[in-house]
């Protein structure tokens, strides 16, 4: 009976407390039963090997006693019965009501023990300590490295008591990282120091190539520039300014306008007839099946010699008195013929060792680029039935067009600019009739010694050259086939 009286009095003292902070709110009590009805009260001391964590706060466990008697509401005073604020790392769970209608007082729950369903604290009821955990309670997913470790910038500790906040740097952003405008600078200042260690790596593998250019073409170049424009003396010292009085008395000299029309003769006896001779032979090597080797060496050979020897030994040949080409020909009945001093086959002699030189080097370049023609391409057409002249038009021809356009800008740069066989062979004779162009410069320059007359015409036939040479890109290269 004291203990049912107890609890009677108990839930009146707690009708007529306040309700206590952070608590749920109580309901109206229940009208008490008759003792008969009633059933047998809980025993409301709380058992020693329950967790002390669970306890109400204000309990005999808490001040160290290990009673199991529950103390009444009414033996201590009523300030005591105000749940005490919670620890560090403790929150305030709202109890269960008791069968006896009596509300559970709340009880604190430490971090460690905390659920899932529990949640965390609000913000404005955590503390500093809450606020941030040690690196052992963190998880997987929670950074455990502090803020100066993340970012290697000082941290400025808070004055409030919260967070250390971090201290930008110049050029950083709030969290301590480079900008887009530290970094685009960084860029720009690396991308800069290695276009320049390229550039200059660049310039001293050109320096040898440059000083050898300076010296022998941007130097003449600039010079002929200068004397072309004065009048100069036997030893080449400029005596007078005459502007372009120079090329005006080039243009008009009739012997000027004879080396034209000899260099233009000089270059159609020399170009096709070389391209044509070239390409024939490197088809005839290309479709052979034995003594390959042997053919390419006889057909290269002419490459291994100089202009100077090539044009002794074709002097011998020429010869009319001991040549073997008089020979042969007088072994058929025919008289010799003056291949060198007569000026009807002049020209043409001194075209036909042009055209030996040169056969050698287009040869070369023409079968190398037979070589890359695909072998399905020619075997399908053997296969269709395709002769040796279908195939020659219709495949290799086309195919090889890149290493003709070559061989016809090269040969006619080298027919204008021909020199060493005919000083060689005729000196531009006899009777001037092979006196091309650059050997009518050579006489101007060195058996007139007129410097300002000759620096027009090589600055003339540099012009020629690159008209020329524009003129064939745009005609001949669009019927270039690239593969």
């Amino acid at each position: 009976m004291r203990s049912e009286e107890a609890v009677r009095e108990g839930v009146a003292s707690k009708t007529l407390s306040p309700p206590l902070e952070g608590s749920a709110p109580e309901r109206a009590p229940t009208p008490a039963a008759p003792d008969e009805a009633r059933p047998a009260p809980m025993p409301a001391a709380i058992p020693p090997q329950a967790s002390p964590a669970l306890m109400p706060t204000g309990s005999p466990s808490q001040a160290g006693s290990t009673s199991p008697t529950a103390v009444p509401p009414q033996a201590r005073p009523i300030s005591s019965q105000k749940a005490a604020p919670a620890q560090a790392g403790q929150v305030r769970t709202p109890g269960t009501e008791p069968a006896s209608g009596r509300a559970e007082r709340p009880v604190t729950v430490s971090a460690g023990d905390r659920t899932p369903r529990q949640g965390a604290l609000p913000a404005s009821d955590r503390t500093p300590q809450q606020d941030a955990l040690s690196a052992s309670e963190r998880t997987d997913g929670q950074d455990a490295r502090s803020t100066s470790e993340r970012t290697n910038r000082p941290v400025a500790p808070s004055t409030s008591g919260g967070a250390s906040r971090r201290v930008p740097m110049p050029g950083n952003d709030r969290t301590g990282r480079p900008n887009a405008a530290t970094i685009a600078g960084k860029s720009k200042r690396v991308g800069l120091g290695l276009r320049l260690g390229e550039a200059g790596t660049a310039f001293l593998f050109l320096l040898p190539s440059l000083v050898i250019f300076a010296a022998f073409w941007f130097y003449p170049l600039a010079a002929s520039i200068v004397l072309s424009l004065h009048l100069t003396d036997p030893r080449g010292r400029m005596t007078a300014f005459v502007g372009l009085e120079n090329f005006r008395t080039v243009l008009t000299d009739p012997y000027f306008l004879e080396s034209l029309k000899t260099t233009a003769l000089f270059t159609l006896f020399t170009v096709p007839p070389t391209i044509g001779l070239a390409l024939l032979a490197a088809f005839f090597t290309h479709v052979i099946r034995r003594g390959k080797g042997a053919v390419r060496w006889m057909f290269a050979l002419p490459m291994a010699f100089s202009v100077g020897t090539a044009s002794v030994v074709w002097g011998l040949l020429f010869n009319p008195s001991v040549g073997l080409l008089n020979a042969l020909l007088g072994r058929f009945g025919l008289g010799p013929v003056f291949w060198l001093s007569e000026p009807g086959w002049a020209l043409f002699s001194v075209s036909l060792v042009t055209v030996w030189l040169g056969f050698g080097f287009a040869y070369v370049v023409l079968l190398g680029g037979m070589a890359t023609i695909p072998v399905e391409i020619e075997e399908s057409a053997r296969l269709d039935g395709a002769g040796l002249g279908t195939r020659f038009f219709r495949i290799v021809l086309p195919l090889v067009s890149p290493q003709l356009f070559f061989l016809a800008v090269v040969s006619v740069i080298g027919a204008l600019q021909a020199f060493g066989q005919i000083h060689l062979l005729t000196q531009g004779g006899p009777m001037n009739a092979t006196n091309v162009y650059v050997y009518n410069l050579y006489l101007e320059a060195f058996r007139n010694y007129r410097f300002g007359t000759a620096s027009a015409m090589a600055l003339l036939l540099f012009g020629l050259v690159l008209g020329l040479t524009l003129l064939q890109f745009r005609r001949l290269e669009r019927r270039v086939h690239y593969r």
